[in-house]
């Protein structure tokens, strides 16, 4: 089985999080998800995230996040899986840049998550954090 670590940031101001519309994901097209993605060979987690961050939605974050969910995610069709870690940063964020692998962006109010198609391991993560 094929091993990889991703990582994810949930970019929470107030009461609500940062989502991105995914594009051209296959089976997961126009899903929304949280920013963040795999790490390289011999990248430290956070040079990973600050990456992705930049990356996907054009935002440089100097401070170290609060790391708050970890999951395993096993893909038995694909032999794969992925180890999970989850920050939590703390900010507005007004201007974002997306990459081509989303088409969309949205600040959501927490109580207002039903209405968007997320996939489980996130909602329930994010219902997690709502619970703190």
């Amino acid at each position: 089985m094929n091993l990889q670590v991703g990582v994810k940031a949930v970019i929470k101001n107030a009461n609500t999080v940062l989502l991105l519309q995914r594009r051209g994901y296959d089976d997961l097209d126009t899903t929304w998800d949280i920013p963040g993605g795999r790490i390289n060979q011999q990248e430290s987690l956070l040079d990973g995230l600050k990456r992705e961050l930049f990356e996907e939605i054009g935002v440089k974050i100097d401070e170290t996040p609060e790391l708050v969910d970890a999951q395993d995610i096993f893909v038995e069709s694909k032999d794969l899986h992925v180890v999970r870690l989850t920050y939590l940063i703390s900010k507005s964020i007004d201007s974002i840049t997306l990459s081509d692998e989303h088409s969309d962006y949205r600040h959501v109010s927490l109580d207002k998550l039903d209405a968007y198609n997320i996939d489980n391991i996130t909602r329930q993560m994010l219902l997690r954090l709502v619970e703190r």
